[in-house]
């Protein structure tokens, strides 16, 4: 199998692994949601303690809100690790699209949080969006540095 194409299947099968742990998380109810949450928030609450500036009465929406980002930077690193991966010309245009394809990933994830009684929100799809965000450019940075290192080891004539 071409590298190309091992590539495209693995950055293409983690994107459907993060799309679906994202929509699995928003179909669970209020209740299950809230005592996940609290099951992360008993194992960081020593770390917390530790920083005078966060409220400790916004403990457990920073915990809430935290899972959301990690998981949609998941979602945007293996979005351009796709990008990237799939052949043909690599244009902004691509990374557009693939932009595109976590807000909507975002907008369908608090629409499903609605038919499970927990409420959608306008600000969680941006936060949503910028997690996507934040893992696109993790990933472009770690093409870079990818690109780098495999440059400064390639035998050039000199070296021959």
């Amino acid at each position: 199998m071409k590298r190309a194409v091992r590539w495209t299947l693995f950055f293409g099968i983690l994107t459907l692994i993060a799309v679906l742990v994202i929509f699995e998380n928003s179909l669970q109810s209020r209740l299950s949601s809230s005592q996940r949450s609290g099951t992360v928030l008993a194992l960081l609450l020593p770390l917390l303690r530790r920083i005078p500036w966060i409220p400790r009465r916004a403990y457990h929406r920073l915990i809430r809100k935290a899972a959301h980002m990690i998981e949609f930077a998941a979602l945007g690193f293996s979005l351009t690790g796709l990008c990237f991966a799939l052949p043909g010309k690599r244009t902004p245009r691509r990374c557009a699209g693939m932009a595109a394809a976590a807000l909507l990933i975002a907008m369908l994830d608090e629409t499903i949080q609605l038919f499970t009684g927990r409420s959608g929100s306008v600000l969680d799809v941006l936060l949503d969006f910028s997690g996507a965000l934040c893992g696109l450019l993790l990933a472009m940075a770690c093409r870079k540095l990818w690109k780098l290192c495999h440059k400064r080891h390639r035998p050039t004539e000199v070296d021959k």
